[in-house]
């Protein structure tokens, strides 16, 4: 072969190559496309936390802090929201990793009692892919029947767990008070390496028998498929 068709050889191959990447992101660009009515959420927590506030009934909004406001979920009326003020989209947000972000995680912790008192009440945030609206929240909510009778077996020392009601899950436990100063964002993308942050979902639970203990549950059953709130009561699959 000539060095000239070697060459255009070469060439084709790139041109190919580069080809079939730019149609992988092309194709995972358009999968997560911003979502059809992505900003309702928020519209509605802006009118109803800030704007027209009702003081009759405080409990469905506790402003955290300049930058959070944890709001009643208006579709799954006994589960909250702990939402981000800012217009941050959600976990796929390199912002929420560095150092000094606001600590969403923290927030919904302390003002778990909003939705109950005792153990299952937990946190979730989606992956971008599977998240319905484009503001970062975080559910408050609590766990479905089958997933908190599985993480009732836990001990602190487990790091991989892989029971039918928490797959495709991987769980690193954490002290509770250092949830303070913890970012569990950053944690999460240290202990996926290579797997795109983006498709990862995240929960943030107790342990039942150690009030000093939580776990933090992080996975994805592949690109963009990552939904931490089926985890929950209020999520649509309990005992599915």
């Amino acid at each position: 072969m000539s060095s000239g068709a070697t060459a255009r050889r070469g060439l084709f191959v790139f041109l190919l190559v580069a080809a079939l990447i730019s149609l992988a992101t092309a194709t995972v660009q358009a999968a997560c496309a911003p979502h059809a009515n992505g900003t309702a959420m928020w519209n509605a927590i802006e009118s109803h936390c800030f704007d027209h506030r009702d003081a009759n009934s405080p409990a469905d909004c506790v402003v955290a802090d300049e930058k959070i406001v944890i709001a009643r979920d208006s579709y799954k009326p006994k589960a909250f929201l702990v939402v981000a003020r800012d217009d941050i989209a959600g976990i796929e947000t390199e912002s929420i990793r560095d150092n000094g972000a606001p600590n969403f995680w923290l927030a919904g912790w302390n003002n778990r009692k909003l939705v109950g008192e005792d153990w299952t009440v937990g946190l979730a945030i989606n992956s971008e892919c599977r998240r319905s609206q484009d503001r970062l929240h975080i559910h408050l909510d609590r766990l479905c029947p089958d997933v908190a009778d599985e993480l009732g077996k836990l001990n602190a020392g487990v790091r991989q767990y892989s029971g039918a009601a928490l797959k495709p899950y991987h769980i690193a436990p954490i002290k509770v008070n250092e949830l303070a100063r913890a970012n569990i964002f950053a944690m999460v993308k240290a202990l996926t390496g290579s797997i795109p942050v983006a498709d990862q979902s995240i929960a943030l639970v107790a342990a039942k028998d150690d009030p000093g203990m939580a776990y933090v549950l992080y996975g994805s059953q592949g690109e963009g498929s990552g939904h931490a709130e089926d985890l929950f009561s209020y999520g649509g699959k309990c005992g599915g």
